[in-house]
């Protein structure tokens, strides 16, 4: 047993640099390893022909810039095409920086967005449309370098590291909820979300900082009324219906108090368990709180179980919203 250099070097600019090494083997004079000066040429004409799907040229140079306006990492193909590649650990995207690095950039040009952290698909969705960049995600590239046989330590080390991440972010399925770590949690959101959005929902997850420590906020099954929108979200897993979105001329305790007065009158007609929880007020607010064990499976994890018991809270916030 042997420690992993990224173990240590877990910054974005430590994948950057890990990022550039790799696709400087697809350079011709890069021969001393002739599996990963294949791998690399194969993931440069695939992100390629992806964008310019008559591509038929043969690698024979990559330059590497890194920082060029900002870019995380610039690569100049066989002198004549660029490129971008904006990769991300576990931040996102923010001050409209995938159309700077897009316009800065004159010519035909490649897009490509690399996330080795977990991200929601919402996330993904709005990069592909609204930017135009190909996204991959750590199980892409896994799977991509599985046919890679190089024993190159730094290579197999950085493979080694995703394969943990992906593996721990999977774990949940085996992990009692109560042990949840944020990384487990991930998971779960991820999977649930493919879920939802493929029967024509609209789920989206993301890390909401606050006071009382910050959590793993996902949020769905959102309906407007006339005083408000009222909605899911879970937080850390734990299962909430919130009120939000309140005018500000309309009285927010009268409101809260109208909502959790019928949430209740509803659960009891439907035999569903709610708990009133400490009120605060504030622009979004919670009016009740579901008990793990009404969504969990204690004994084994089921998210076909999770999803039934999900699906009885979505209409009860649906009887809400037609009542008003």
């Amino acid at each position: 047993m042997k420690p992993n250099l990224f173990d240590y070097a877990t910054s974005e600019l430590s994948q950057d640099a890990f990022f550039g090494w790799y696709l400087r083997w697809a350079d011709e004079s890069m021969d001393e390893d002739i599996e990963l000066q294949i791998s690399a040429r194969k993931f440069l004409i695939k992100y390629i022909q992806e964008q310019y799907p008559n591509y038929i040229h043969s690698i024979k140079t990559v330059e590497i810039k890194k920082q060029s306006n900002n870019i995380d990492l610039l690569v100049i193909v066989n002198n004549n095409l660029s490129i971008i590649i904006e990769d991300k650990t576990d931040t996102g995207t923010h001050s409209n920086q995938l159309q700077r690095y897009k316009d800065s950039i004159s010519g035909d040009k490649v897009l490509l967005y690399i996330k080795t952290g977990n991200e929601t698909a919402s996330k993904a969705l709005q990069i592909v449309q609204k930017y135009n960049y190909s996204v991959i995600y750590r199980k892409n590239l896994l799977d991509f370098w599985l046919e890679c046989k190089s024993n190159n330590e730094i290579f197999t080390s950085f493979v080694k590291k995703m394969k943990e991440n992906e593996n721990t972010t999977n774990s949940y399925i085996q992990t009692p909820v109560e042990k949840w770590n944020r990384t487990q949690i991930q998971g779960f959101y991820m999977d649930l979300e493919t879920e939802i959005n493929k029967n024509g929902g609209k789920a989206a997850w993301k890390y909401v900082a606050n006071p009382r420590g910050g959590a793993e906020v996902f949020v769905w099954n959102w309906r407007n009324t006339t005083d408000c929108a009222i909605y899911l979200q879970l937080e850390n897993a734990t299962l909430c219906i919130k009120i939000g979105e309140i005018e500000s001329d309309k009285n927010a305790t009268e409101i809260r108090w109208k909502y959790y007065k019928l949430v209740q009158e509803i659960s009891k007609e439907m035999n569903l368990k709610i708990i009133k929880p400490k009120f605060h007020k504030g622009k979004y607010m919670t009016i009740g709180i579901v008990p793990n064990n009404f969504i969990y499976n204690s004994s084994e994890f089921s998210l076909d179980h999770v999803i039934v018991a999900f699906h009885a809270y979505e209409q009860l916030v649906d009887k809400c919203a037609a009542k008003n």
